[in-house]
């Protein structure tokens, strides 16, 4: 990120963070969603019910300038602006984007309870990297978490495990995984750009071979010692 903010600052441009699953985490030091080096920008956070928090549906976004901040609300919702007298006066075309209320609700409960998820979610990846680690050293498996650069601090909303992919598809009989489809061989970006296999091997790769294994602050140790037993069985 030093390098992009290095360019952006160099250029007069803005930065654009898609950081969905990364409340909590920290680069150098720093949460992701601060701006370095007077750089403007925006970072977007998801606050799905996968997430380290959640308000059951929506995220928010942390802005470096305040013009921006006013025309993201309008544009949020309808694209109303300042009242006049009794009337809302709409400055263009919007969305009705904004959160509601009730889960704006939910989600200030949640956020005093960020610090302890986190604890716990790392906790349980811990667990999983001493469990697995040998599995990893003999590279029947591949952790992320084993191979981290350590100038960040994860925010740990997932735990991808890579294996054969083969191996995957055994496993997801045993266990409820999650993964992703490279996102260019989706059939939006397929049909709009005509990417097709071949395009992006390495996401391509990545893709095929990667699970997100059963991860949430609420999993109890003994559904985490199954999950274990589960991935150590299939290499017996």
């Amino acid at each position: 990120m030093d390098k992009v903010y290095q360019i952006a600052a160099d250029n007069e441009l803005w930065v654009v963070e898609d950081a969905a699953t990364s409340l909590g985490a920290k680069y150098k030091g720093k949460y992701v969603g601060g701006f370095h080096n007077g750089v403007k920008g925006a970072t977007a956070f998801s606050f799905c019910p996968t997430k380290t928090i959640t308000t059951a549906g929506g995220g928010m976004v942390t802005i470096s300038d305040s013009g921006l901040y006013e025309e993201i609300k309008m544009r949020a919702y309808q694209g109303y602006g300042l009242w006049i007298g009794l009337n809302r006066h709409q400055e263009f075309a919007g969305h009705k984007f904004n959160m509601p209320a009730l889960h704006a609700a939910i989600g200030l409960v949640q956020l005093r309870k960020l610090d302890q998820n986190l604890a716990r979610r790392r906790e349980l990846a811990s667990f999983y990297a001493q469990e697995l680690g040998d599995l990893h050293k003999r590279g029947a498996v591949k952790l992320q978490s084993l191979e981290a650069d350590y100038s960040y601090e994860h925010g740990h909303c997932y735990f991808p495990v890579q294996m054969n992919p083969l191996v995957m598809r055994v496993l997801a009989y045993h266990l409820p995984l999650g993964s992703w489809p490279a996102v260019h061989l989706t059939p939006f970006y397929r049909g709009r750009y005509g990417y097709e296999r071949g395009t992006y091997p390495e996401a391509e790769h990545a893709s095929s071979c990667t699970a997100h294994i059963p991860f949430s602050e609420n999993l109890p140790a003994e559904q985490a010692q199954r999950v274990v037993g589960a991935i150590k069985g299939l290499f017996r």
